[in-house]
């Protein structure tokens, strides 16, 4: 009796070089896997959706993902599998300009320099450099389900307002915990820290030289 094969997805950076170069290779990955056993379920995805898929397909209860991209892809892949093995509550103390004082219990609080966008028609982008104030969002206490779902909706410029609160206004801040350490991402690298966290703008810091 031939033996079944292993069910898996497969996400491939529709973006990356050897995608792009090759119209047929989704079906030649496809191929190669069966030839190992493998049946494999081959998606063509945006480079800004990978995330969001990686992120239902372990909610799913997949035992494998395969993911074929850059360095870009394949972190941003890793960063939502952690985040969601990882999940749970962290109680913090945001200090922020070094006088007002919250505390937040939350899965998920963002810092970025200046005004970010989230969203998947211009993630990560921001019309300018020179606002001076961090972009601070705090997500709401969540299940996990919920915590993806807000994500999901974030990334497409529809959040509800329970799902994410931005505190306006934050030039420095400052996040304590009575953890010993915090998981921490960093360009799409996570990193444990020891808190207090400290986070400000430096005005002005950035010296740019152009003909």
């Amino acid at each position: 009796m031939a033996q079944a094969m292993t069910a898996v997805s497969v996400l491939l950076n529709r973006g990356g070089g050897a995608v792009a170069r090759d119209p047929e290779i989704a079906g030649k990955v496809a191929e190669a896997l069966k030839g190992a056993g493998v049946d494999a379920d081959v998606e063509l995805v945006e480079g800004g959706d990978c995330a969001v898929r990686c992120r239902a397909i372990s909610e799913r209860g997949d035992a494998l993902l395969i993911v074929g991209g850059g360095d870009g892809t394949i972190g941003s892949a890793a960063a939502s599998l952690r985040t969601l093995w990882r999940f749970g509550h962290r109680r913090l103390t945001l200090t922020i300009n070094e006088e007002q004082k919250a505390r937040v219990d939350t899965p998920l609080l963002f810092v970025g320099n200046n005004d970010y966008r989230i969203d998947l028609a211009a993630a990560g982008t921001r019309e300018r450099l020179d606002g001076g104030e961090l972009t601070v969002m705090v997500m709401r206490k969540k299940t996990r389900r919920g915590m993806i779902a807000a994500s999901i909706r974030a990334l497409f410029n529809r959040s509800h307002s329970d799902d994410m609160v931005r505190i306006d206004g934050v030039e420095r801040l400052r996040v304590s915990s009575h953890r010993n350490h915090l998981a921490v991402s960093l360009d799409g690298e996570v990193v444990r820290a020891a808190p207090p966290l400290e986070y400000r703008i430096r005005r002005r810091a950035l010296r740019v030289i152009a003909p």
